[in-house]
């Protein structure tokens, strides 16, 4: 299965803060709402991802530093060197409004997902951003809780977007499951009954390029899957905590939890 792909932008390219999937359409029958339909956080993350797509439009460094998480290496001075090489895909003069925001709550880690609408005069266009990013809290405000100058200095490699594609669609339904019935233990068709469509298998011999191999304990679960680079990639979950996203250079080494785990990069993928 593969998630619908369109206008992506180079500083969300993780999700998980791994990668970004979106989709591009003409919409003729979208109009811009007057009135906010989210709650109080919900509307606040609204505009912090607004605020991000005009912010990189314009080049304001100083604006898009402090709509992310503090970073020693991710200085204004270091965004400003690394925004002209940011594509957003939406037009300068164009308004935008966030719709079907969607906030998610996993081991205290929240990620959203949303529908960016652009419109400029009577043309309008829907983005929409299907992967879940990481926001936190710091107690005045959200945040975009990554280091933008990783996510923009290592794009995934687009020869593995794909398979990464299906590890998040994977994960999506992993972590319904586990909210549901409080265990990983689940099998393949389980998971496609939470999301539909996943090339997802049991079985380690099923295992080809672009798919997702499935091994799942009562609290602990690993997701495995080889992109056509070559690379290996997993994604590991403990309990309700956040997961943990690794890749290697081959299958053994990312082959169990412990394994994935020390793999794993900070910054995801």
């Amino acid at each position: 299965m593969s998630l619908r792909v369109a206008a992506s932008i180079a500083a969300l390219a993780l999700v998980a803060a791994a990668c970004t999937s979106s989709a591009e359409a003409e919409n003729d029958g979208l109009e811009l709402s007057a009135t906010s339909l989210f709650s109080a956080d919900e509307n606040a993350v609204a505009r912090l991802v607004e605020n991000l797509f005009r912010a990189i439009n314009e080049g304001e460094e100083y604006a898009v530093y402090a709509m992310f998480t503090p970073h020693e290496t991710c200085r204004p001075a270091d965004i400003a060197a690394r925004l002209p090489s940011i594509q957003t895909g939406v037009n300068p003069e164009s308004d935008l409004e966030v719709q079907a925001l969607k906030l998610r709550e996993v081991g205290g880690a929240t990620s959203i997902s949303f529908d960016l609408v652009e419109q400029q005069g009577s043309s309008q266009k829907e983005l929409v951003f299907e992967e879940f990013f990481p926001v936190v809290f710091d107690g005045r405000r959200w945040r975009f809780d990554a280091n933008l100058c990783l996510w923009v200095d290592e794009p995934p490699d687009a020869a593995d977007s794909e398979v990464r594609d299906e590890m998040l669609a994977t994960l999506t339904a992993a972590q319904a499951s586990y909210e549901e019935s409080a265990t990983y233990l689940a099998t393949a068709n389980d998971l496609r009954y939470h999301v539909s469509g996943l090339s997802v298998v049991d079985v380690d011999l099923d295992l080809t390029p672009g798919t997702v191999l499935w091994l799942s304990g009562i609290e602990e679960a690993l997701m495995i899957g080889q992109g056509q680079s070559g690379t290996w990639y997993c994604v590991a979950l403990i309990g309700a905590g956040a997961p943990a996203y690794g890749s290697a250079s081959s299958f053994e080494q990312v082959a169990t939890l412990d394994g994935c785990l020390s793999t794993a990069s900070p910054s995801g993928w």
